[in-house]
């Protein structure tokens, strides 16, 4: 029997989980037991639909300072490395004119760690698009690594993405949150009390 059993029948009798089963979900490999019990969820709250989004990736550098596995090779360039690029705003913003139709929903911002760019860079790039292309929310699955660049280029982290002084957009702020969340080695997530969980999100909401 899966060792998700116990959890997809909390879910079928629609029980809220607690933060331990979202643990043992993360960490579990049974993909069809999963599946299985989030389908119920889709179909119990939507019906027999689905819904997506219509995106566009946006890769404003390929310059990346770290040796992950990801993209490094095929993509990413180091440093200086012949090869390596990175998109001015206007660039951007271009590009994004260029891709944008009355169907899409999200511009997908992806890149390297780009030693050279500033933090206003990005929150220049995220500040423009929503100005220029307000049905299309900007988006980006930031992880700690980016986060922590960030920090070091910016600032604190949390008071940069969540400030009056950076408007942009707590969707994009929450997706950033919810990143370290789930990257952050789900044992140290695990370590953190609901109250600290609380106060990482409360500035999102």
């Amino acid at each position: 029997m899966s060792d998700l059993s116990s959890i997809a029948e909390k879910v079928h009798r629609s029980e809220r989980l607690s933060f331990e089963d979202g643990v043992a979900l993360f960490r579990s490999s049974d993909l069809m037991t999963l599946a299985r019990a989030a389908n119920e969820v889709r179909e119990r709250l939507n019906g027999n639909l689905a819904y997506y989004n219509v995106n566009r990736h946006i890769n404003y550098t390929n310059v990346c300072a770290i040796d992950c596995q990801l993209c490094q090779g095929a993509y990413a360039r180091k440093p200086g490395e012949a090869g390596g690029y990175a998109m001015r705003l206007e660039e951007v913003f271009k590009f994004a004119k260029g891709e944008y139709t009355d169907s899409l929903t999200e511009f997908h911002i992806v890149g390297g760690l780009n030693p050279d760019l500033p933090f206003e860079y990005y929150t220049d790039l995220i500040k423009g698009l929503r100005e220029r292309f307000p049905a299309a929310l900007p988006q980006g699955g930031l992880d700690r690594v980016v986060l922590d660049r960030f920090r070091l280029i910016g600032g604190d982290t949390l008071d940069l993405a969540f400030g009056p002084k950076v408007e942009i957009g707590c969707v994009v702020a929450f997706m950033e949150l919810l990143a370290l969340i789930a990257t952050e080695l789900v044992d140290y997530a695990a370590a953190l009390d609901r109250g600290t969980l609380g106060n990482l999100f409360r500035p999102a909401h």
